[in-house]
């Protein structure tokens, strides 16, 4: 049934917003879009850490990304860095000018990159240790 009205574009063109970390000029923004109409998207790349997609508003509005919203995820839109918004609870939303658009959602593990420094020095450690561990000393080299 709900693959039906979808299929008829008969949804409903409002989305749950998570407003309580926005900027003010962004609430500001998000609260001027009025929900009226429905325009699809078209997703142009989908990979793991990648979701590139295109649309065309006729007016200013917001997008909503059917995918779970995580803190590691980022948003161009245009080339340019844009907020990420929590939209329906736990997908991601962006909000957008009228106009053709792309919008690139990038996954950055913020931990993973706040990790690498450390893991590139004991690494770095551990491979000293060994050239270390392999070199004759001194009093060896005499006898």
């Amino acid at each position: 049934r709900v693959l039906d009205r979808l299929g008829r574009g008969s949804v409903e063109p409002q989305a749950v917003i998570e407003s309580g970390d926005l900027p003010v000029a962004l609430r500001a923004r998000l609260a001027r879009v009025d929900g009226e109409g429905f325009v699809p998207g078209r997703v142009t790349r989908f990979t793991r850490n990648r979701v590139v997609a295109e649309i065309d508003a006729p007016a200013e509005g917001f997008v909503v990304l059917n995918e779970v919203w995580t803190p590691d995820w980022t948003l161009r839109v245009d080339g340019k860095t844009a907020p990420l918004v929590r939209a329906n609870y736990l997908m991601r939303g962006a909000a957008v000018d009228a106009g053709r658009h792309t919008l690139e959602f990038r996954f950055r593990p913020r931990m993973l990159y706040a990790l690498a420094p450390l893991f590139f020095i004991a690494c770095l450690l551990v491979a000293a240790a060994a050239l270390r561990e392999g070199k004759p000393t001194t009093t060896e080299a005499t006898e």
